[in-house]
């Protein structure tokens, strides 16, 4: 785009309309309707209205020198919306249950949730979330393309009386 001034004046503009357009679209502006929570700071629809402004007020190519803030930002105010509810699956399972697991999300994640002491002993509450198996875009580290990938994520579970046990020489 540094060499052709005139192609980006060009896809600059496109995307200012694409977004004039998007955010005129009458499902776009109910969507913002049902989901702009004035009590949550970071709502799935600001985060949208937010990246749709910096477009539009710092162009494509310009807002290249912001992602890395952005990302910073983003990652600030990420909210793992199943994270937070799987405390709560707890009181509904049988209480031998440990593991939450989760998955055909973007990101594999595992967290320990909690240690329960109990007369048998302790029990572990763990969080498991295996991602998903689809490409993934990831911008190079100097900024000059994307490459994409597929990740594999995978649970094994063992019994206690299942687990190898190694010995060191």
């Amino acid at each position: 785009m540094k060499k052709n001034l005139t192609l980006k004046e060009v896809i600059e503009d496109a995307v200012d309309e694409v977004i004039r357009e998007f955010n005129q679209l009458e499902f776009v502006k109910r969507w913002y309707e049902h989901h702009d929570k004035w009590y949550d700071f970071w709502d799935e629809a600001d985060k949208i209205q937010s990246v749709l402004f910096l477009l539009e007020k710092f162009k494509v190519f310009s807002s290249e020198k912001l992602m890395p803030l952005l990302e910073r930002v983003k990652n600030r105010f990420a909210k793992d919306d199943l994270l937070e509810a799987a405390p709560n699956e707890y009181p509904h399972l049988d209480n031998r249950i440990r593991y939450i697991v989760y998955g055909h999300t973007h990101e594999p994640l595992q967290v320990p949730l909690e240690v329960i002491e109990e007369p048998a002993g302790l029990k572990e509450h763990i969080y498991l979330n295996t991602g998903t198996w689809r490409t993934r875009y990831h911008k190079s580290k100097e900024g000059l393309g994307f490459i994409g990938w597929k990740n594999l994520s995978y649970l094994v579970f063992y019994r206690k009386e299942e687990r190898i046990r190694f010995s060191y020489l």
